[in-house]
């Protein structure tokens, strides 16, 4: 199985490996401090794709890492939809 497919489908979640397509969810999510305040803090968007790339990076490089978390159906990323509701903005779908 190639790391561009694998991805874990639940009856509400999809969990997946992160690709760059992932970035704007990611900023979104790492720059609202309530979401952020456990898994590092605030992040601007260079941090916030250094850090995604890290992931990418250490999926191919030893095999496992943080999946990107998805609402199954027309939701989009878990963590984005709960900076985008609590700013009242907007959040991509799933790529």
């Amino acid at each position: 199985m190639s790391l561009d497919t694998l991805q874990i489908d639940t009856p509400r979640l999809v969990l997946r490996v992160p690709s760059l397509a992932d970035l704007d969810a990611w900023t979104a999510m790492m720059e609202d401090p309530e979401v952020a305040r456990s898994i590092g803090g605030v992040m601007p968007r260079a941090m916030s794709w250094r850090a995604l790339m890290t992931m990418i990076g250490s999926w191919h490089a030893i095999g496992f890492a943080m999946f990107s978390v998805y609402e199954s159906g027309p939701g989009g990323p878990i963590a984005c939809r709960i900076a985008a509701n609590r700013a009242a903005g907007t959040c991509p779908g799933p790529p």
